[in-house]
């Protein structure tokens, strides 16, 4: 009975053998081709891949470069550049067009040897503005700012910037409200105007008192002939400051004073 019994399990597995030995091999070549494709898939979809990968690298630097370019540009827009050869040419051309501009927005016509900016009505900022233009205007002989009574208690950031302009002869202040601060930036000043002959700050009423901030920068080699003082409210002080300045100083040959106190 056991003999039969194995026979019949051998002869069982051997039926089913061919049947799986068919299935085995229709799997092994389902896998063969498979592994066979996918090589080629990806072979044909790499180089698409790989071109977006490129087109995308390159699209970033051109728009890297752009951004380059446009600051660079802007750049050059905000500051202008001067070459080495002849940057002083370039820089004076772009600096007296801005003297233009700025005197032309105040109605009145420039000139590279006197400018006149009197009742303009300028402000500090405008006096600011101007200080940065003095070192285009180095030819500069007579400079007007009176009737500005806006600008009293701004006169220093001018007058640190009179060294550009040395060659300055006239300097007009007058009716400008200047203050005690205003005279003795001026009187610190006068060093970098060596060639200055006439000053007016006549009706400024706030330098009374004070005069002595100036006049003790009036010194030997001093070109100072005229100092106009008109209803400035001085006091015996201011005088005795001049009385010594005019016996000293020999170059003070008129010395227009209205009022003492």
């Amino acid at each position: 009975m056991e003999t039969q019994e194995f026979q019949k399990r051998g002869e069982g597995t051997q039926r089913r053998s061919p049947f799986d030995l068919i299935m085995n091999q229709i799997r092994r070549k389902k896998s063969l081709t498979e592994r066979r494709q996918r090589p080629s898939v990806t072979r044909f979809f790499r180089p698409s891949e790989d071109s977006e990968k490129r087109g995308k690298s390159s699209s970033q630097t051109k728009e890297s470069e752009n951004d380059d370019t446009s600051r660079a540009d802007g750049k050059e827009n905000l500051e202008p550049v001067c070459s080495d050869s002849a940057g002083g040419e370039v820089c004076s051309v772009v600096g007296w067009g801005r003297v233009k501009m700025f005197a032309q927005k105040l109605g009145k016509k420039p000139d590279s040897r006197s400018l006149s900016l009197n009742h303009c009505d300028l402000t500090a900022t405008d006096v600011v503005e101007l200080a940065t233009m003095l070192p285009f205007l180095t030819l500069l002989e007579e400079l007007d700012l009176s009737w500005n009574d806006l600008i009293g208690g701004a006169l220093k950031a001018l007058t640190f910037h009179l060294q550009h302009i040395n060659k300055l002869k006239t300097l007009k202040l007058s009716s400008c409200r200047l203050t005690a601060e205003d005279l003795t930036a001026l009187g610190e000043a006068l060093d970098y105007i060596p060639m200055l002959e006439i000053l007016y700050l006549s009706w400024n009423n706030c330098i009374g008192g004070n005069l002595h901030t100036l006049t003790h920068k009036l010194e030997v080699g001093c070109r100072v002939k005229e100092l106009h003082l008109v209803d400035c409210q001085l006091t015996a002080r201011d005088a005795k400051s001049l009385g010594k300045k005019q016996g000293s100083h020999g170059s003070l040959k008129s010395l227009k004073v209205c009022e003492f106190e």
